[in-house]
């Protein structure tokens, strides 16, 4: 049942109470203009957290809020309809124990896919997944399914409230949840972030879901107030995983210096912005976080590749590679002279982007028994800029369609490494001459940063996923490649790297 409210110019502001489950519809008659106020409950409903100008015609709905809001809405011309109706609840998809959401800040928003893309004119690049959370879900061998990623740049903690009921509406059974940087850096006093953080908490619990508290790293050049208050609301956080039995991803004490006055990170933790984290520090949370809840997962470490899933054999199956095997050894190199006998597995390809590194490509039987990996050596040759990769050179662009939602995943496994200062996977496709890209990464593509900022340390295979994007619902589609680069960031860099069970789809 709704509810409508008119507001006309020279009449005072009028207040709309939205209760939980509601949301507020603004029409402004032709030539009206006026604003609307989300008031600030936590302050005494006297300040604002939030705005919005109304003119002629349609607002985007406001709402629907966990707990109750008002809204203060004021007409300076014209007439302005407010109708106060039920939300249209989005029905939550049945989905397995492992599925989670992410909600959150840049902490996160960096850590997986984003859950939406709006293609550009001339090419499409998603957000690189450089983040402790992309490490997170690597290290758990499949066994986490990331479903949603609500997190957004800058968000305060209340902002973030806002975006609960689409997390509950994602259907994810656990939700990692962070905040409080931005409020600390918008000077907000600590009892507005912690009502905000209490609310989320709440209502994620109250619908069902497991909640696992994350704590805010510290930054650089923080002052002594800012040091204090990233300290007590960080303690504040682990009191509250305490008392509600939560689990509890305690990047501060990971990041903190321990000898910092001001409760600065440490030296070299953090990216040149002075807020996120360098890859050597991101696989450092992201390991940790997987051993705090890697037994809230059920075990995915064996992932046998079936050819049932081969969109050639099966016109059901999701892969659209005619290989996922890596069978075959009519495979090719890149810029690396001649390859040896039986090298590189049918419809793949071995290279550099530019002759100079020497690369000695091999396949090796997997121990799973299922197929092969292709490898790549890096032994010599790398200059500052230099490139090495592994790449399918099928026709797997003949199997994807105008229209597809399309992504991409391998397992790579890295050793002997030396002078990386990033790994990528990356799935690219043209259709009617626009190219359409989609980053997975280990670390930041800044060159400038080097390779101290990497982690150089070897890894066992894990899953690197592009985010899935859609190709439009017209044209014709000439390549589609999926490419697991590494990038040098000083000379002599070496690297042996190991791909195995490609997969291209256009199923989500």
């Amino acid at each position: 049942m709704s509810q409508t409210t008119t507001i006309k110019v020279g009449e005072s502001a009028k207040t709309i109470t939205l209760n939980e489950g509601k949301v507020l519809l603004l029409n402004g008659a032709a030539a009206s203009t006026g604003v609307a106020y989300q008031l600030d409950l936590v302050l005494g409903g006297t300040n604002s957290v939030k705005s919005w100008a109304i003119g002629a015609g349609p607002l985007p709905q406001i709402g629907p809020f966990v707990g109750s809001q008002k809204v203060l809405i004021s007409c300076s011309a014209g007439s302005i309809d407010a109708v106060v109706q039920d939300a249209i609840v989005a029905v939550p998809r049945s989905l397995p124990a492992n599925s989670v959401a992410f909600a959150g800040d840049s902490l996160q928003a960096q850590s997986g896919p984003i859950t939406s893309i709006v293609p550009a004119a001339s090419v499409t690049i998603t957000n690189p997944d450089i983040g402790w959370g992309g490490w997170m879900i690597r290290f758990s061998n499949g066994a986490i399914n990331l479903v949603g990623n609500f997190a957004v740049i800058g968000y305060t903690t209340e902002q973030i409230l806002d975006t609960i009921p689409a997390v509950l509406a994602s259907g994810a059974e656990t939700v990692f949840v962070n905040g409080m940087t931005n409020d600390i850096v918008n000077g907000w006093p600590i009892s507005r972030s912690k009502a905000a953080l209490s609310a989320i908490y709440k209502a994620l619990r109250d619908a069902g879901r497991r909640v696992v508290m994350v704590t805010a790293p510290p930054l650089y050049k923080l002052t002594a107030v800012e040091g204090a208050k990233f300290v007590a609301l960080n303690d504040w956080v682990r009191e509250q995983a305490r008392v509600f039995g939560c689990r509890l991803v305690d990047i501060f004490s990971i990041v903190a210096d321990p000898v910092s006055a001001t409760g600065w990170a440490k030296p070299g933790a953090l990216l040149p912005d002075n807020t996120h984290l360098v890859q050597r520090t991101a696989r450092a949370c992201g390991r940790m976080a997987w051993s705090t809840v890697a037994d809230l997962f059920q075990d995915r470490s064996v992932h046998a590749v079936s050819a049932l899933d081969l969109k050639t054999l099966n016109p059901d199956g999701r892969n659209l590679l005619s290989n996922a095997l890596m069978m075959g050894t009519t495979g090719t190199g890149l810029n690396i002279g001649t390859i040896p006998a039986n090298s590189v597995a049918a419809g793949m390809q071995v290279g550099t982007s530019a002759a100079g590194p020497t690369i000695v490509p091999s396949r090796v039987a997997r121990a799973d028994g299922y197929g092969f990996d292709q490898v790549m050596e890096v032994t010599g040759g790398v200059i500052v800029g230099s490139d090495a990769l592994i790449r399918n050179n099928d026709t797997a662009y003949t199997r994807a369609n105008a229209g597809d939602w399309l992504w991409g995943q391998m397992w790579l496994s890295a050793e002997n490494m030396l002078n990386v200062y990033r790994i990528q996977l990356s799935l690219t496709c043209r259709i009617d001459g626009v190219l359409y890209n989609s980053i997975d990464c280990s670390s930041s593509g800044d060159q400038s940063l080097g390779s101290s900022q990497v982690d150089q340390t070897a890894f066992a295979t894990m899953p690197f996923t592009t985010t899935p994007f859609q190709l439009p619902t017209s044209g014709v589609i000439s390549s589609l490649t999926m490419t697991a680069n590494v990038y040098f960031s000083e000379a002599n860099g070496t690297i042996k790297l190991s791909a195995g069970r490609p997969l291209i789809s256009n199923k989500i």
